[in-house]
């Protein structure tokens, strides 16, 4: 299929929603290699690519957000049957997004400090040894 200014409008629209080249591509009808061509060898489209890729990081960036600090709904089940419904964050996003965005405060690594008893220190080793480790 010819790389024409239509199937270039797919291709971004779909590298936007996805932030996939490959499958921007197939959404496309041409091959991921004739797309990056097109984008070594055409700064218009170059710049269109950066545009679609941006903004797709932009939505993904609002997703992320949106499930680990304002949560999503989900159904509540009792007996097969919705019986409501509850909001449900992800701890899990929250952590990796604090820790991108903020890394001074949040992706430091955890010192421990203190004494360990010589004979739980003992245990630990023995279990250890046991479990084969």
């Amino acid at each position: 299929m010819l790389f024409d200014a239509r199937a270039q409008q797919v291709f971004l629209d779909a590298l936007r929603d996805t932030l996939n080249v490959s499958g921007a591509a197939r959404a496309a009808g041409i091959d991921p290699h004739t797309a990056r061509r097109q984008k070594e060898k055409n700064p218009i489209f170059a710049q269109a690519w950066q545009d679609a890729w941006d903004e797709g990081l932009d939505l993904a960036e609002e997703s992320v957000n949106r499930r680990a600090f304002k949560g999503v709904p989900r159904a509540v089940y009792h007996k097969g049957m919705v019986c409501g419904e509850e909001i449900e964050y992800s701890d899990g996003l929250a952590q990796f997004m604090l820790k991108a965005l903020r890394p001074e405060k949040f992706d430091k690594p955890t010192k421990v400090e203190g004494t360990l008893h010589l004979a739980l220190a003992d245990r630990i080793l023995a279990s250890r040894k046991r479990a084969g480790a």
